[in-house]
């Protein structure tokens, strides 16, 4: 909408001044869209495993695999973390997630 028309619309009392202010100064910012996800895994003590691991995930894997297995995810995660929440932080670009324990070390990355 132009600022005219919106302006107008404050004028006739069709909109509020507040609603006005956010459609004029506070535009939604699109996100780019990911198409890709590069995950590298590697597990302390288990050199066999992390290398064959390593071998599968040389390429990145497309967004959409990824979210497919996700959507099945449970619900009921003792960590609290939710699979539709996932999804919608691997659709966005540019999002690099570091996960460093005693046993395992996860990098994601979207692309």
């Amino acid at each position: 909408m132009k600022k005219n028309k919106i302006l107008n619309k404050v004028y006739k009392q069709k909109l509020k001044s507040d609603q006005a202010y956010d459609i004029l100064y506070n535009p939604l910012r699109k996100l780019p869209k990911s198409r890709f996800v590069s995950i590298k895994i590697q597990i302390r003590e288990h050199w066999f495993l992390s290398s064959l691991i390593g071998i599968f995930t040389i390429l990145p894997v497309h967004s959409s695999i990824i979210s497919f297995f996700l959507k099945r995810m449970k619900d009921t995660n003792p960590d609290g973390i939710r699979g539709e929440d996932l999804i919608q932080m691997i659709r966005v670009k540019g999002i690099k997630v570091q996960i460093i324990s005693k046993d395992a070390y996860i990098h994601i990355k979207t692309i």
